[in-house]
């Protein structure tokens, strides 16, 4: 999909895809989940870790350590 095409999907702007893709800068987890609404994927932000790839970030940010690794 192009960033154009994810844009008009997410309601996103391309530009801001653009600097989330080449990772300068962070996303809001509402953001996350608009593009992986707009891509029909799950964003799994809840869970014990065990199998949810965000839980790790979450801590870390709890924790208020960097989480730009």
């Amino acid at each position: 999909m192009t960033l154009a095409g994810l844009s008009r999907r997410s309601g996103i702007a391309a530009p801001n895809l653009s600097l989330i893709e080449r990772g300068l800068t962070d996303p809001r987890w509402s953001t996350i989940e608009r593009i992986c609404d707009a891509l029909g994927v799950r964003a799994n932000l809840t869970g014990d870790g065990g199998s949810d790839p965000w839980a790790r970030l979450r801590r870390k940010a709890e924790r208020g350590e960097d989480v730009r690794d």
